[in-house]
């Protein structure tokens, strides 16, 4: 008579191992499956909604994007006075912090006095962009907001901050929210935005619950780690990759658990030379290059690393010269997903193995290699950064050189040949 929904699946056909759907917009609901990862968990995704309540109150309760369900994952895509490229004009004001007895700053939020919003907000896109070497992925200068992927110390997360107009003066505050992602990432993110504000303007924290006893004159500041307290032991000869490898190729399309793999792959690869060696399979490079196609920033940042480490190692060298690896590399340069450090880091790579290996190459590998080459350098580069400057030189100089290394082997074996 009674049923707790363990046999929905199989009643319904659906199978006796599948979970039990959910209703969209029941914002209550707990999700089915648990997603166990390396680093802590943030159910930011599932309660997008949630946050725009709390920020509007209830005249904002009903609106139509969330009983549609497009929560505020819709304004993404969404065609409005919003560009990708765009830095803010001086004729950007930024709203003021609202009224409404149910709107609070989150605690991650930085006061700055004696800069208009124009400023602000390129002096952070400037920072995200080049700095912290993040991902923006949209910018509003209508409500002044900006939402980027940045990857803190081996972690990752998604922020969005919004700048608000304090005062009768040019009085800001400029306030960051965790999207989704690492906890410590964003807190770490957090401090070092807070201190780039601070070399630029007179800014200051504002904690809206706790207050700082500062009298007796000491300086509180939170405890940071460079690296885990445990990273620091004897490395193990025993070591093995194979259930960092597992994961990624029973994770399926999870990217949380793709990139926390790829994260645990880089720092085993750093850390312990005779693991990298164990990454010199074609099995494994088979892996990398399925990952280099998945545009996701969390997945490619550190990933373009690890290659790029890989391509020191003898034992990689016939990996590397597969010529369908070298493209797909070839392509992640400069790639939406990469930031600037990472393309240079792979076009490292790219350089390191043509300039070794390149004799060894067929010769319509050779032609196909500088065909992909010419066309990422015909294609330029992005601008990293909304606005910011050209990416340094060195990037461009890595492709260069492997394809004039091209070039010469190709010439050399032509007048041999003859």
């Amino acid at each position: 008579m009674f049923s707790d929904g363990s046999n929905f699946g199989e009643t319904f056909g659906f199978g006796s191992m599948e979970p039990m759907p959910s209703l969209m917009g029941d914002f209550y609901r707990e999700p089915d499956d648990v997603t166990r990862g390396l680093s802590l968990y943030s159910g930011a995704d599932d309660f997008s909604c949630a946050d725009e309540f709390s920020k509007h109150g209830s005249f904002g309760l009903y609106d139509s994007n969330c009983l549609l369900g497009k929560g505020f994952a819709g304004e993404i895509g969404s065609a409005s006075s919003t560009s990708r490229c765009d830095r803010f004009q001086d004729v950007d004001q930024a709203f003021p912090v609202p009224e409404d007895t149910f709107f609070q700053l989150e605690r991650t939020t930085i006061v700055v006095n004696g800069a208009s919003a124009a400023q602000i907000g390129n002096c952070l896109l400037d920072f995200l962009g080049v700095e912290a070497d993040g991902k923006i992925t949209k910018v509003n200068r209508t409500k002044c907001t900006i939402k980027a992927e940045v990857r803190v110390d081996g972690l990752t997360c998604m922020t969005k901050l919004r700048i608000y107009r304090q005062g009768l003066g040019q009085e800001h505050v400029v306030e960051m929210q965790r999207r989704s992602g690492d906890s410590l990432a964003f807190q770490r993110l957090f401090r070092w935005a807070s201190d780039h504000i601070s070399s630029c303007t007179n800014s200051q924290f504002v904690d809206q619950f706790v207050e700082p006893n500062l009298s007796n004159g000491a300086n509180i500041e939170p405890p940071s780690f460079l690296r885990a307290p445990f990273s620091d032991q004897v490395a193990d000869s025993n070591a093995s990759v194979a259930p960092l490898l597992d994961l990624l190729e029973s994770c399926g399309d999870n990217q949380r658990l793709q990139a926390e793999a790829v994260e645990g792959l880089l720092l085993a690869a750093q850390e312990q030379p005779h693991l990298a060696v164990q990454l010199c399979t074609q099995e494994t490079f088979l892996i990398f290059q399925n990952l280099l196609q998945l545009a996701h920033f969390s997945i490619a940042e550190p990933l373009c690393r690890l290659l790029c480490c890989l391509c020191m190692v003898p034992d990689a060298d016939s990996q590397f010269t597969d010529q369908q690896m070298l493209k797909s590399m070839i392509a992640t340069v400069w790639s939406h997903a990469a930031g600037q450090i990472a393309s240079e880091q792979m076009a490292q790579a790219v350089c390191n193995t043509i300039v070794r290996h390149s004799a060894e190459l067929s010769h319509e590998a050779k032609h196909e290699l500088a065909s992909a080459l010419t066309e990422r350098l015909n294609e330029g580069a992005p601008t990293f950064g909304v606005g910011a400057p050209a990416p340094n030189l060195t990037t461009v100089h890595y492709l260069q050189e492997s394809l004039q290394k091209l070039s010469l082997v190709e010439h050399s074996q032509i007048v041999q040949a003859w």
